[in-house]
């Protein structure tokens, strides 16, 4: 890698992925320049605000590129109607034309994988037009999918309006033929946009920013209930409604074309890869649990909730799930994932853990995460145990009656014997089912 560039200049810099770009460039030691609407209100130790718009027709002062190695242009007309798409792709150009007679040597734009020259929505058309701006003077371009991540409440994109869909909306369409979106979270995004600028050995003139497919409905599904805790119910929808939703949108004068704009492009929602995760600029994507919640530690706590009502049948208290959080990050990798990530059937009914306990003869799970599960389970157990509340249901107890001992040890040996024949039937059936198989597969061979 060469030598650090002083000074970036970023387009866009208040909005959702802007504010997070100049945050991690600060905190990288960059002098930023953030080119705003209102640069009143973006005060940020160690950027430099100063105004833009896509409508101005007006050059800006020679001093923003001044001693600049790199220009992101991150703005985007989202809503405003008055700004044509001539009008934003001719502000691209002045940007392009005064950021290369100033010397700047790179020129990043951040597009969407939706960009198409013959795009349904004005946006991809908008998208495509400006890759050719930037790619004729050898700029970069990063199209990356739709961005999630931390708190949605400064989002005005797609996110945003995703999740106020998943908030309040009494059912999620369940789109005929599904509909498709590439997820990318804003701090991969944010890496991938920095390693395009600093990279100079192996230059790519495009990146394909997106971490995994997955449906729309199954996205929505997700967001419902890791952010706000609901699993609405989902209602088959035809996506030709969606096309006429957007027609009518168009032809009533006071609906917003913002809206609008959205219905149109998801039309061209579609599969495109296998949804592994993928290295994209050396970044290598988080998957789509990692970032879903507003907050990981909610989801810790969560899970803590649920191993102690497991282990004592009872919910622990806030002093011990607050330690347990702490146990679990001091002791956790920085590229793991910190949460288990348990599904809402295990956090709502903690008894069914016992399918998943690794002491259990029914657990099936990978060793890795068996290991992992064993760890919790063994923190929340000492956590337990050193609490007055949980510590008597460690420590030997006083003499029962014989009648209730022998009721107790009866009860314990019939849930084991229980379990385990349950496991051994299991095992027994697939080895029926792969022998049955075998010999299908032989005589389907002898008679060949």
């Amino acid at each position: 890698m060469a030598e650090q560039p002083s000074r970036i200049v970023v387009t866009g810099a208040s909005g959702y992925l802007g504010q997070h770009l100049i945050e991690l460039l600060a905190n990288k030691g960059y002098q930023v320049v953030a080119l705003v609407r209102e640069p009143e209100k973006l005060l940020k130790k160690g950027v430099e605000a100063s105004y833009y718009d896509l409508k101005s027709s007006a050059k800006l002062p020679a001093e923003v590129f001044s001693n600049a190695a790199a220009v992101v242009h991150a703005a985007v007309n989202i809503n405003d109607s008055p700004l044509s798409e001539q009008m934003e792709i001719e502000a691209a150009q002045r940007l392009v034309e005064q950021a290369s007679r100033a010397g700047v040597g790179r020129l990043v734009f951040i597009s969407s994988y939706v960009a198409n020259p013959d795009g349904l929505s004005r946006y991809a058309r908008v998208k495509w037009a400006i890759e050719q701006v930037f790619k004729n003077v050898g700029g970069t371009v990063v199209r990356p999918g739709v961005v999630y991540g931390d708190s949605a409440g400064a989002n005005r994109g797609l996110f945003a309006l995703l999740d106020r869909w998943a908030k309040s909306a009494p059912f999620l369409p369940g789109f005929v033929p599904p509909l498709w979106v590439r997820t990318i979270h804003i701090h991969d995004l944010c890496d991938v946009i920095l390693n395009s600028i600093e990279e100079t050995d192996n230059l790519i003139p495009m990146y394909e920013a997106a971490a995994q497919d997955i449906r729309l409905t199954t996205f929505l599904r997700r967001l419902a209930w890791h952010r706000h805790r609901r699993y609405p119910t989902v209602i088959p929808f035809p996506v030709l409604l969606v096309s006429f939703a957007a027609a009518v949108g168009r032809a009533v004068p006071f609906v917003s074309a913002y809206y609008v704009e959205r219905l149109t492009g998801m039309r061209a929602l579609r599969h495109r890869s296998s949804g592994e995760t993928r290295s994209c600029a050396g970044v290598t994507l988080r998957p789509l649990a990692d970032g879903m919640s507003p907050s990981p530690r909610r989801r810790l706590l969560e899970e803590g909730r649920a191993l102690g009502r497991y282990l004592n049948g009872q919910f622990p208290g806030y002093l011990i799930l607050s330690r347990y959080v702490r146990a679990v990050e001091r002791t956790a990798s920085q590229t793991q994932i910190h949460s288990l990530e348990l599904a809402p059937f295990y956090l709502k009914w903690p008894i069914a853990l016992r399918l998943i306990d690794p002491k259990s003869p029914l657990c099936r799970l990978a060793p890795d995460l068996r290991d992992e599960i064993a760890h919790r389970i063994q923190f929340m157990a000492a956590l337990s145990e050193s609490n007055p509340r949980t510590a008597p249901m460690y420590h030997a107890r006083k003499p029962a009656l014989l009648p209730f001992v022998v009721l107790d040890l009866s009860l314990r040996i019939f849930a084991d014997v229980f379990l385990r024949g349950l496991g051994a039937i299991v095992r027994l059936g697939c080895r029926l089912s792969k022998m049955t198989s075998s010999k299908d597969t032989k005589h389907a061979t002898i008679n060949l």
